[in-house]
């Protein structure tokens, strides 16, 4: 039951606070306002549990890059093309762990719902 509005020329509406195409998704969810109930409740006992894992899991591939790093920068035996890409490829991957502890800490949880302008809900980014 989502809505999008179509303009007279043939173009989709066009919401210029939120730069980009606008789509009503309000009668998908129906009338509910609460929006935590929203989520379900399996997702709901059990996400504590998951965020744990996520972050042992991104801790340890965080430690284990930053060793592989120090050891191949410290021997200079192992440098080489080859080692270059890996390092800037490891570098990448420790950018992406330390981003993801920031977001969880900061910010909010990966599920969530969120109301936007006149009702338009969305599930997750």
């Amino acid at each position: 039951f989502a809505t999008r509005i179509c303009l007279e020329n043939g173009d989709w509406f066009f919401h210029p606070e939120l730069n980009k195409t606008w789509t009503n998704y309000s009668g998908c969810v129906g009338n509910n306002t609460d929006n935590q109930s929203l989520v379900p409740d399996v997702i709901q006992e059990h996400m504590p549990r998951i965020q744990i894992f996520y972050n042992i899991g991104y801790g340890i591939s965080l430690v284990s890059l930053l060793v592989a790093v120090i050891l191949m920068i410290y021997f200079r035996k192992l440098h080489c093309q080859r080692n270059t890409v890996h390092i800037n490829m490891f570098i990448s991957f420790i950018l992406r762990s330390i981003i993801c502890f920031i977001k969880d800490i900061d910010i909010t949880p990966e599920v969530y719902y969120s109301s936007t302008i006149e009702g338009e809900t969305s599930f997750g980014q």
